[in-house]
């Protein structure tokens, strides 16, 4: 599954692209998270992203209505 972010970067030095500063969001979960370098910002994207509500939903509905039937 695909994630989708978005970044917005405040300044970024002309002498060391590495340093930039600026704002990352993963679509969905609303939490922003700052970054003052290009490591940083590399980072957060890899990591693994927290369960997604919607596929919890999902399983918890599944659930339900195996009991009710």
């Amino acid at each position: 599954m695909n994630d989708s972010y978005v970044v917005q970067i405040y300044r970024r030095d002309a002498l060391d692209p590495n340093r930039l500063t600026g704002t990352v969001e993963r679509i969905g979960n609303g939490q922003q998270r700052a970054f003052s370098s290009m490591t940083e910002l590399w980072t957060y994207l890899a990591a693994d992203p927290a369960p997604r509500r919607r596929g919890e939903a999902h399983s918890d509905t599944a659930a339900t209505n195996r009991r009710k039937s």
